[in-house]
């Protein structure tokens, strides 16, 4: 079986020009999963940052695998943890913010992998 490591992380400019350090393995490119129908990543917000806000015309699911933060979804915030997972509806901005004192990981997943026009 191939196996993939997505431990390297792989700094990436968000639009204001911060740097966010993620891990950008999209899961369409791992063995066993090409032509999939949704797409997926694994990210690292360092403590004191926050991702850029988004929306999509897409579906989404974050799981948080460590750390601790706030989510603010279409203004509304909630307090997020390791082990928390939650759906994130079609163009409804969203943050997430790293409140902890080590790196919050989450996976994310969304679908349909190709956004569709508005």
């Amino acid at each position: 079986m191939d196996v993939v490591d997505v431990r390297a992380p792989t700094r990436v400019r968000l639009r204001n020009d911060r740097f966010l350090e993620s891990y950008l393995h999209e899961l369409p490119e791992l063995p066993g999963l090409a032509g999939a129908p949704f797409g997926g990543m694994i990210c690292r917000v360092e403590p004191g940052e926050a991702t850029d806000p988004d929306f999509h015309n897409q579906e989404e699911l974050f799981v948080v695998v460590t750390g601790e933060g706030k989510l603010v979804v279409g203004g509304e915030t909630t307090e997020v943890r390791a082990g928390d997972a939650f759906a994130l509806p079609r163009q409804v901005e969203h943050v997430i913010e790293n409140t902890g004192r080590e790196p919050l990981t989450f996976v994310s997943f969304w679908w349909p992998k190709v956004e569709p026009e508005t």
